[in-house]
């Protein structure tokens, strides 16, 4: 029998999914594939009938063609969520899946990454939730995500800096479909047009700092890290302005964390991915002017700075 592990984010969660289809390769002595979504649907056709269980890392409409292929091809299907802690209290994933939840029903298993999106998944969902569903952590905490070097001198100490733009500044989609996306699951209620607006101005009022910080700090070596999923033009133009910057896309952030002597970042989840390997994160919170419209849990799990003088005292 064979399983498949989807890989949605390579730079994010290849080496992690690639050292659990290792684990899971010597705990049930199964062939293990790890794909990505692209190889789905050919490798469910040609291998249908060895094919045990597929794990998607999401449930949305962008696979849910996939998911019901592997459901009429009677090959279990279970979802290790990457998508994270999104919305304002980190609970947003149960809105996207309450606006999916017909997916649910195709579902043999739904992995969490808290104890407090499982809770409040059941009582949403109820019913609809699958019946083998638990909280499993973080997986990119728990095992080696390394599967190649970072191209750096790591005896140099840097100070990692990223953004958590995409939804506004969109790599691969425009903003307009974005917005249009996250409106649709209801993920800002009332306050998505206010939100939608705060953080364009947000951005650039990060992007103005950011590169002050850079240049009133030439002795600090500084590597700018944009989320995977937004454009990157402001950090390749201050990449080619400063010698003291390294822009970089390769591997997924946790690889980065490990070698950085802080983390700057406004309302990024990689706050919390520092707070758990021990490195201190330096929010520029004072950026996001209404903090009913922040993520409470990055924004709780920083050193939060109240001007641009006291950011860079704690720099």
């Amino acid at each position: 029998k064979m399983i498949i592990l989807v890989v949605d984010n390579k730079s994010r969660d290849l080496g992690a999914l690639t050292q659990l289809a290792y684990l899971l390769s010597k705990s049930y002595y199964k062939e293990v594939v790890v794909a990505n979504s692209f190889e789905i649907d050919d490798l469910i056709l040609i291998f249908r009938e060895r094919i045990d269980l597929v794990l998607f890392s999401y449930l949305r409409d962008a696979n849910k063609h996939q998911v019901a292929l592997a459901r009429l091809n009677n090959i279990k299907i279970a979802v290790y969520d990457q998508e994270g802690a999104n919305g304002f209290d980190g609970l947003g994933l149960i809105k996207t899946l309450k606006k999916h939840s017909h997916l649910l029903k195709l579902t043999n298993g739904y992995f969490f990454w808290g104890r407090a999106q499982l809770n409040y998944a059941r009582k949403i969902l109820s019913k609809k939730l699958p019946r083998f569903s638990t909280d499993v952590g973080y997986i990119r905490f728990r095992i080696n995500t390394n599967y190649k070097n970072i191209n750096i001198n790591t005896k140099k100490k840097f100070v990692l800096i990223n953004s958590n733009f995409a939804l506004i500044d969109p790599r691969y989609s425009t903003r307009q479909k974005e917005s249009q996306q996250v409106k649709q699951i209801n993920l800002y209620g009332r306050n998505h047009n206010k939100f939608i607006r705060n953080m364009r101005s947000t951005k650039e009022e990060f992007i103005k700092i950011v590169e002050k910080i850079i240049k009133e700090n030439q002795k600090i070596f500084f590597v700018l890290r944009p989320h995977p999923y937004e454009k990157s033009d402001e950090y390749k133009r201050l990449n080619n302005l400063y010698n003291n910057t390294l822009f970089s896309r390769e591997l997924n952030s946790i690889s980065w964390i490990k070698r950085c002597s802080l983390v700057i970042h406004t309302d990024c989840i990689t706050s919390i991915e520092a707070k758990e390997l021990n490195k201190k994160s330096l929010s520029l919170s004072w950026l996001i002017k209404d903090k009913s419209l922040c993520y409470k849990i990055p924004y709780k799990s920083s050193i939060k700075s109240n001007n641009y003088n006291e950011a860079k005292k704690i720099l």
